[in-house]
Formats: C-alpha cells, sequence, structure tokens
C-alpha cells in the first residue's frame, strides 16, 4: 500500500485504489497513514514520509467531503 501511494501519490491514482485494494479512497489512505505512523512498511527517507502523511491527510479530507449524507 506504501509503494502503492509513494508511486501514484503525486499523479492521483485514487480510481485505481478499489480495484487493486478493494477498499475505499479514504480507507486505503487511513491504513497508509496507519502504516506510516507505526513504523511500518518499506523503509523510506524523512522527507518522503513526511509527504506521504500529508498527502494521506489531504486525501482523506478530500474523500470524506465528498462523501454524500445518509
Amino acid at each position: 500500500m506504501v509503494d502503492f501511494a509513494i508511486r501514484w501519490g503525486p499523479f492521483g491514482g485514487d480510481e485505481y485504489i478499489f480495484p487493486d485494494f478493494g477498499i475505499s479512497v479514504a480507507a486505503f489512505y487511513r491504513r497508509v497513514l496507519t502504516i506510516l505512523l507505526q513504523g511500518g512498511g518499506p523503509r523510506i527517507d524523512p522527507e518522503t514520509q513526511s509527504a506521504l502523511i500529508t498527502l494521506c491527510q489531504r486525501r482523506i479530507d478530500t474523500s470524506m467531503a465528498h462523501r454524500t449524507p445518509r
């Protein structure tokens, strides 16, 4: 998941998340964020990790803002 976020983050790629992982965009980025904050996943440099954390937070916020109220 982290590798996917690193590879696709700068370009979008959200349309591939459900087909590849079977979960929503928000769930994907919540999981990636959890992995990063817990120190799991591949070893990445601090700058990349910081950028990914910011990306995850933005994508979570954006996907939650576009949810249809029930």
